[in-house]
């Protein structure tokens, strides 16, 4: 059993334990429960998923048709979060340009004339 065993880690951490749970599981013959609210664990790890609220259960089926088709209204709002992500959209205008940026950490030079341009809405 697995409680949020990803929650504080960072993208590419949460890669590699995901990587490391799954092959355990595989190599093992065995099975795992993953408790989570993390959607994308969820679309990535489980065979089945079951959907929980206040401690009842909502709605179980398998991951690719609860993914694609859910039942229950609560589930299907759960689902409809991702709607609401943005688009990635193409960099319009620039936020931030920074031209022959020259950095050293002591004597030891690390960035010599390097140019950095932000579009406005990018991370």
């Amino acid at each position: 059993v697995f409680d949020e065993p990803t929650t504080a880690l960072d993208v590419t951490t949460q890669v590699e334990v995901l990587s490391s749970m799954r092959a355990i599981v595989e190599e093992f013959n065995t099975a795992a429960i993953y408790i989570t609210h993390d959607l994308a664990v969820v679309a990535q790890m489980a065979d089945v998923i079951k959907v929980l609220r206040y401690g009842e259960e909502v709605e179980e089926a398998t991951t690719r048709v609860m993914l694609n088709d859910p039942k229950e209204a609560y589930t299907k709002s759960l689902w409809s979060v991702r709607a609401l992500e943005k688009p990635i959209q193409k960099p319009s205008d620039t936020l931030l340009s920074l031209k022959g940026i020259d950095a050293s950490y002591g004597t030891v030079k690390v960035l010599h004339q390097v140019d950095i341009e932000v579009p406005r809405g990018s991370t």
